[in-house]
């Protein structure tokens, strides 16, 4: 009795139809560079429409849309559909992605600044950011005893009662993550002396 190897290859096949994982819309800026955009789905064939010119499907990695560098020629709004097909149907999923330019944010500079220590005093700064992007706030050389508040998207208050005279020059940045814009003005804060001083008493 002699004995022989067998071997039995078994291949499931799926009646299933594929599937596709939706993407978000998104927003990326002019100049953004290596971009990708990862794709999920069951296995088929897939196929993509709608890109920007620049912007490809590539599978080497696993499926994903790559952008290396992001020209001022992409810009717009683009309407990307993803479609998976096998031999028992297809799906497709679709986003919308904008590619635009940003716009930095403008800060309006308040001028110099006076006012007497001891005083409480209330400065209002306006910023304005054309894309609407959020924007953090950053400041420098307030005087002491001044603090910086953000009342809304585009007024900032300088509140508080100085303590201390002197000749401060401040600083008030805005940035919305891209870009920033800065003020810088000086102000001068006052002693009760100084005003003696200036008006010709003695203390």
């Amino acid at each position: 009795f002699e004995a022989s190897e067998a071997s039995l290859t078994i291949t499931v096949v799926s009646d299933d139809a594929p599937e596709i994982r939706p993407l978000p819309d998104r927003v990326d800026l002019v100049g953004t560079t290596n971009i990708a955009i990862p794709i999920e789905t069951t296995p088929g064939s897939i196929e993509v429409t709608g890109l920007p010119p620049g912007a490809v499907y590539d599978d080497s990695e696993g499926p994903a849309i790559i952008a290396p560098f992001l020209r001022t020629t992409m810009a717009g709004v683009w309407h990307v559909t993803i479609t998976v097909s096998n031999g028992n149907g297809t799906a497709s999923a679709s986003f919308t992605w904008q590619i635009r330019e940003n716009t930095a944010p403008f800060i309006t500079n308040p001028g110099s600044q006076r006012s007497l220590a001891g005083r409480a005093v209330e400065l209002r700064i306006t910023n304005q950011d054309a894309d609407n992007d959020p924007r953090s706030i950053t400041f420098a050389a307030l005087p002491p005893g001044l603090s910086i508040r953000v009342l809304n998207q585009t007024t900032l208050l300088i509140h508080g009662v100085p303590t201390q005279a002197g000749t401060f020059n401040v600083v008030v940045q805005v940035s919305d993550g891209f870009a920033t814009a800065d003020c810088e003005s000086e102000w001068t804060v006052a002693s009760w002396r100084d005003l003696r001083v200036t008006a010709g008493l003695t203390m």
